[in-house]
Order: C-alpha cells, then structure tokens, then sequence
C-alpha cells in the first residue's frame, strides 16, 4: 500500500514570487537543500514536459539527487511534477508531487500533496524534510 501526504503553509509573499523562486534553478539551489552545508548543482526547466535535476553533496562527499519531470505547470497556480530519488530511507524512492499555490490577499497559501511513499517511515520523513524546506524558503524571502 502506497502512502501520502499533505503539508500547507502560509507565506506573506505574493504568489507569483513564490512561483518563481520555486521554478528556477538561481533560485532553488539558494534554499532548496536537505543539509545547509551541501553544494547543489541544480537545472530546471519548468513547463510541462520539462526534467529537473537537483544533486547535493555533503563536505564528507556524500551525494544526494532528486529528479523528475515537470507534469504540468500552471503559472503562477502551482505545479505538479515526478519526483524521483536516488536514495531514500528504504532506497531509491519515486513519487508525484503536486504544490498548489493559493493567492490570499497578499499572501500565498502552499499546499503540498506527495503520493506514492513505500512506508510509513519514508512517508514521515519526507514530511519533516518538507516542514525544513518551507522553513528554508521562507528564510529566503528575507534575504531577496
């Protein structure tokens, strides 16, 4: 059986900005890292059809990559996308993943659906790594 989750949060940014720090790689190799201390080499080419590529390594040389294909892309509405990774908790793990951006009057509301987590476990951690994530991002937008 197959496990998912959902994740939102808030953000005081205008919408289209939150697209855009999410959909290109200048931006996304500024926040979107598991561990603050990794080098990330990042490509994306956000429209429906497109791949992405995210590869983090750690000082001790460890590597990490993320990627998958841009499924559809709705800008400034969101995304959905294949989100493959190399290693996860129980190995190599490959999901769908959907962010949704909700315009809120002046802010935007982040709804993040992950579909296809093996167990429990891999399931749950992906939602402490996004909780981090969204955390990272909204860090960012302070320093832009």
């Amino acid at each position: 059986m197959a496990h998912s989750l959902t994740l939102s949060r808030e953000l005081f940014v205008p919408r289209d900005l939150v697209f855009q720090v999410w959909t290109e790689a200048e931006h996304l190799s500024a926040w979107y890292s598991p561990r603050a201390d990794c080098t990330r080499e990042v490509t994306a080419d956000a429209r429906t059809g497109g791949q992405y590529l995210f590869v983090w390594t750690t000082p001790d040389g460890t590597r990490f990559a993320q990627s998958g294909e841009y499924r559809r892309v709705d800008p400034p509405a969101g995304f959905q996308c294949s989100a493959h990774y190399e290693e996860g908790i129980e190995g190599a793990l490959h999901t769908e993943l959907s962010v949704a951006l909700g315009d809120a009057a002046g802010s935007t509301r982040i709804d993040i659906q992950q579909h296809g987590f093996p167990a429990e476990s891999s399931r749950d951690a992906a939602r402490q790594l996004w909780s981090d994530l969204l955390d990272q991002l909204e860090a960012y937008f302070s320093v832009i």
